[in-house]
């Protein structure tokens, strides 16, 4: 009760409640009327408990259940007759039931003002999580008394508001068209019922075209509340990232829906005649079936690590626990033999391993070995230029991105494919700059003959231009980084790949034995404390650098020096179209890119690369075995 006068009804209603809300009591408008000048109409506010009134029961049948109980509680506020402003008169202030402890999470009182919708839908645009959104409030506004389900209404209430009219899948195409994306869907028969859908973001389209090589393809699951699979399509650009091609919802897993898919995927490509060499797939028929009629001219790799995950899996079905490391060893062998001849002598030692275990041995040559050991064993996908792509991982990971920028599996497709925008909104930041980089063409110098005439005569008339960098002790680094297109301000980017190359568990065995002792002073030259100019302990120094660099890049390095030598990767068979970067060593403290023309002779190998190269290296010499016998030819004549 009060004898205060208030100049308007607003302050009346924001005086009221603000005493019901201290009084954990949510107070209502009942009823309420403004004075027209018509017979009976005068200003009044009624107030009342948010209880007061009855349930009304619907004549649906329908079970429901109410809070309201017939409340009693009563407030009149009406101007006062002296115009001295509105009175309260309380008609009646008891209440028939008891009052919460608190109103935390109360229908009305956790309403949202505008400030506080203002940043929910923020928030939301942002694809900031209900929970976060929520905690968010409460650090912003904290009288906020608002619970999780008045955010989840509210963001419902913003997506109605911008989809409007649309159904799901109209909507979803709108979002399409306006972000530029090149897509097509097709429906049922004559129905408006969609059955697939295939979208590429144009920038996807302009690095499938510029990196054609090797596709991966997966679909993926969870990713929508209708269960529908997600088919993706992602590339390698030359410096190894990894980029998405384009995406696909498909109505079933069929060879005929793939067909489609692929279809649209080729008209991506600007020259007809353009196709991926190699497109990497799991062991899915249909998409292999689909694969061989849209482009048959592409090969069709397997994903070793899904191979021999299964293969492991039917191992402890069938073999005793003591042979099961042995024969999983002989297995890993069959698949990395180099040649025909080494895959035979392989695949005995297992099928003698084997002989008590036919189950086994039958499902790795029937399910496997037989229909498809062109598409993951080693002595057949070495000849194929795979770009080092032996499994599924890179698309693997795409899924995995997706579903973090999902959240959850329960959202509908123009939810998804907002994530995917979001993910590829965020791949050019990662994507882009390097591919500047790499198409970036190397400015060639006059040539310089400071340096010429420090490389052996016999060799300088096949030398077409000589590149200086700058001399802070990353000369090294910083012409292979210009070398491998990164430019040569990416010198940073080559010390850490050379790192772990150092680490990897695939050589690190390798360099156990090649450095020996040494190994850890070869880690230690790589890490660097600042980007300034290092100290002669961490100058790119030969031959060590020279395995790391031809096995990490799968390059051939050519060192003009004292002495001149030659690196091929020491893991990998012979490419015909491996690039060969050729470095030159002056002044006895600096290193320099060096362009050579085309055929030059090559120098020897090292001892050491001999001695610790694997048994496919060996085809490295071979395929270059022209080339650096005319070193030896030239060498003794013209030294």
């Amino acid at each position: 009760m009060t004898t205060e006068r208030f100049g308007t009804r607003e302050e009346v209603i924001r005086w009221i409640k603000e005493v019901g809300i201290d009084n954990k009591v949510t107070v209502i408008i009942s009823r309420s009327d403004t004075e027209t000048g018509k017979r009976g109409r005068s200003n009044k506010i009624i107030f009342g408990c948010d209880k007061g009134g009855k349930h009304k029961i619907s004549d649906s049948g329908t079970q429901s259940a109410s809070k309201k109980c017939g409340c009693p509680f009563k407030i009149r506020s009406t101007p006062a007759k002296d115009g001295s402003g509105w009175k309260i008169d309380v008609k009646c202030g008891l209440h028939n039931h008891g009052l919460p402890d608190r109103l935390e999470g109360h229908s009305f009182i956790g309403r949202l003002t505008t400030d506080e919708k203002q940043h929910v839908a923020d928030l939301a645009k942002r694809h900031v999580a209900p929970r976060n959104i929520l905690l968010s409030l409460q650090d912003k506004f904290p009288e906020n008394v608002t619970r999780i389900t008045q955010v989840y209404k509210h963001k419902s209430v913003i997506e109605k508001e911008i989809r409007g009219p649309r159904s799901e899948i109209q909507h979803l195409f709108k979002l399409i068209e306006d972000a530029g994306y090149v897509y097509w869907s097709r429906k049922k028969d004559d129905s408006e019922v969609v059955r697939e859908i295939f979208w590429a973001h144009p920038d996807s389209v302009k690095l499938l075209n510029i990196f054609p090589i090797v596709l991966v393809m997966d679909s993926t699951y969870k990713t929508n509340k209708y269960r529908q699979p997600l088919f993706e399509i992602v590339g390698m650009t030359s410096t190894e990232l990894t980029f998405a091609v384009g995406f696909a919802y498909m109505e079933s897993e069929q060879t005929e829906n793939f067909c489609w898919v692929l279809e649209k995927l080729k008209e991506l490509f600007v020259k007809k005649d353009m196709c991926p060499q190699v497109i990497l797939t799991d062991r899915d028929l249909a998409l292999m079936k689909a694969i061989e009629v849209v482009f048959p001219n592409s090969i069709n790799l397997l994903c070793r690590f899904h191979i021999n995950k299964n293969v492991g899996a039917k191992c402890k079905q069938h073999v005793v626990n003591d042979l099961q490391k042995t024969i999983d060893t002989l297995w890993m062998e069959v698949v990395w033999a180099s040649d025909e001849v080494e895959y035979g002598q392989r695949l005995h030692q297992l099928e003698q391993a084997c002989v008590d275990y036919s189950g086994f041995i039958n499902y790795v040559k029937d399910t496997w070995l037989t229909p498809h050991r062109h598409r993951f064993v080693g002595a057949w996908i070495n000849r194929v230029l795979h770009l080092g792509n032996t499994t599924t991982n890179r698309v693997e990971s795409a899924h995995w991105k997706l579903k973090q920028m999902l959240g959850n599996s329960i959202g509908d497709m123009v939810k998804c494919w907002e994530a995917m925008n979001n993910n590829l909104r965020l791949q050019p930041s990662q994507t882009s700059k390097k591919i500047k980089l790499s198409k970036k063409k190397i400015k060639l110098s006059k040539k310089q003959p400071q340096f010429i005439v420090q490389f052996p005569n016999h060799i300088r008339s096949y030398i077409e231009d000589v590149v200086n960098v700058e001399s802070d002790g990353n000369c090294g680094f910083r012409v292979i980084a210009l070398l491998h297109g990164y430019g040569e301000d990416g010198w940073s980017m080559v010390r850490r790949e050379l790192g772990l190359e150092l680490i990897d568990k695939d050589r690190s065995t390798l360099y156990d034995k090649l450095f020996s002792n040494r190994l850890s002073a070869v880690r230690e030259s790589l890490m660097i404390e600042s980007f300034g100019s290092q100290p002669p302990e961490k100058w790119m120094s030969l031959p060590d650098m020279g395995y790391l660099i031809a096995n990490r890049y799968n390059v051939v390095l050519v060192c003009l020096g004292n002495p001149c030598i030659t690196f091929f990767p020491m893991t990998s068979s012979h490419s015909p179209n491996v690039s060969i970067y050729c470095i030159g060593f002056v002044n006895q403290n600096h290193w320099v890119q060096v362009n050579m023309k085309e055929g030059f002779p090559l120098p020897p190998v090292t001892l050491d690369w001999k001695k610790f190269r694997s048994h496919i290296a060996t085809t490295w010499m071979l395929g270059f075995a022209g080339r650096m016998q005319h070193w030896q030819l030239l060498t003794p004549v013209l030294a």
